[in-house]
């Protein structure tokens, strides 16, 4: 019983891990060459763009159903739909990524490659769209 818990909560501290690198990520590849920091109204722009990053598959998605009849992809469209509005709400409450304003933490985070074990070494702060 116990080792069951246990394990339950491995699982689940290890696909917030995973979700956090994901994220990570994507930011690390959406900075720019050569850009050293990045001012508040860059950030959430890029914020903005995460989570849109999915809407031209919604678009393919729903341009498919209309096409055929029906809903093609229905899960798909489903999960996408569920994790924009889900974000959205993050990004009024308050959205955690890389603090970009600090010259020193975007380098590390070019170079940073993917390692669970070296996020704490990223500072991480959180935005709003407001």
């Amino acid at each position: 019983m116990r080792q069951t818990k246990l394990d339950k909560k491995s699982k689940v501290a290890t696909a917030k891990s995973h979700a956090k690198v994901a994220r990570i990520q994507w930011f690390q590849e959406a900075l720019v060459p050569g850009k050293d920091s990045y001012s508040l109204a860059e950030i959430r722009e890029m914020i903005q763009r995460y989570i849109d990053r999915f809407q031209d598959e919604l678009a393919t998605i729903r341009e498919e159903s209309a096409a055929r009849g029906g809903r093609v992809h229905a899960s798909r469209e489903d999960a996408i739909v569920h994790l924009h509005d889900m974000e959205t709400s993050q990004f009024h409450s308050g959205f955690e990524i890389p603090d970009l304003r600090i010259s020193a933490n975007v380098q590390y985070i070019r170079i940073w490659k993917g390692e669970q074990h070296l996020l704490p070494n990223i500072i991480m702060a959180t935005f709003t769209d407001a």
